[in-house]
């Protein structure tokens, strides 16, 4: 994957992590899963196991859009970077050349 087409799922996916409706909607699933856990008898250790899982993931759902946000950010990064070096190099490039022109 390029490092534009990183930087543009980065960014969608830090909106997604910062959106009201992603927050609200992700908390109400987490709270309803402690809440059926909470609730189950204790004799229900299959159903204990189940819910725990999707509570495991949800968290992996959200560490996955965490990631590529980062992968985003770095990616953003790297591409600075870059454009520095090359601006850089072109101004050395131009450096030597007016040298050798003015000798």
């Amino acid at each position: 994957m390029s490092l534009e087409a990183d930087i543009s799922k980065g960014t969608r996916a830090d909106q997604l992590l910062k959106s009201d409706i992603y927050r609200e909607s992700v908390g109400k699933v987490r709270q309803g899963i402690i809440d059926q856990w909470a609730a189950s008898p204790i004799r229900d250790v299959e159903g204990q196991v189940k819910l725990r899982l999707m509570l495991k993931l949800l968290e992996d759902i959200q560490q996955n859009i965490v990631s590529m946000a980062n992968t985003g950010k770095l990616a953003s990064a790297q591409l600075q970077q870059e454009s520095k070096v090359r601006e850089m190099a072109k101004k050395a490039a131009s450096g030597v050349s007016n040298f050798f022109r003015g000798n």
